[in-house]
């Protein structure tokens, strides 16, 4: 899905009430994202459904399959991919792959949004999707490291700043019945994606303040889909 951690979470949800409605699911596991080591993102979850024994239902699996795309399709934003596990080595790869290389990112998205759309042209093709994703937009802060001199201001320390503004800092503490509860100061999701907005946020100099974007240059990049 096209979606931050909260929104997969909301349409992953979705996806599960629909599931406990259907006679022949057993029981299911959902994982959002994956483990360190992963390279799925937040935007990207998995499923897995365990149906009842094959003399408990009308349907085989491929018929089940067939039913689920049916039954999600509604669902805006999207795009599944339904397949059968197998334990053995490679068993869970799909039946078909194809292999897109070049030097130009911009040129091989394209040429393989081309592609998939021939293919999902192909009578019997199904779950026709590409394993590589355009990074999503974010904020890249580049310190001008000869101002930063001017203004006696390490870069260290505007990266300091910009964590505390992105992950935020604990200003005071909330106390109630014995218990205490940090209250967290941070930017709101909307202006840590809004460059004009961390580019006015103030910085401490030593006779006064000077915006952030006196000292660096702020732009709105695609940033990578994998790390």
């Amino acid at each position: 899905v096209d979606e931050a951690l909260e929104g997969t979470a909301a349409t992953v949800t979705m996806l599960e009430e629909r599931l406990k409605a259907l006679p022949y699911v057993q029981l299911f596991y959902t994982e959002i994202g994956g483990g360190e080591e992963s390279e799925t993102g937040v935007n990207e979850a998995t499923i897995a459904v365990k149906l009842v024994g094959r003399e408990q239902r009308a349907l085989n699996t491929i018929q089940i399959a067939a039913e689920l795309r049916r039954m999600f399709a509604d669902i805006p934003g999207v795009k599944l991919t339904i397949q059968s596990v197998d334990s053995t080595p490679g068993g869970n790869d799909k039946p078909v792959s194809v292999d897109v290389s070049g030097q130009n990112m911009e040129e091989l998205f394209a040429v393989s949004e081309q592609l998939m759309e021939a293919l999902r042209a192909m009578p019997g093709a199904v779950d026709v999707d590409m394993n590589w994703r355009l990074g999503k937009p974010e904020v890249r802060v580049t310190p001008d490291y000869r101002r930063c001199a001017d203004y006696n201001i390490s870069p260290a320390q505007l990266a300091l700043i910009l964590r505390a503004s992105f992950t935020g800092s604990v200003g005071s503490v909330y106390r109630v019945e014995g218990e205490e509860y940090d209250i967290r100061v941070q930017l709101s999701e909307e202006d840590r994606m809004d460059a004009a907005t961390i580019g006015a946020l103030p910085i401490a100099i030593e006779h006064g303040m000077v915006r952030l974007d006196a000292l660096a240059r702020i732009e709105m990049v695609e940033g990578p889909s994998k790390i």
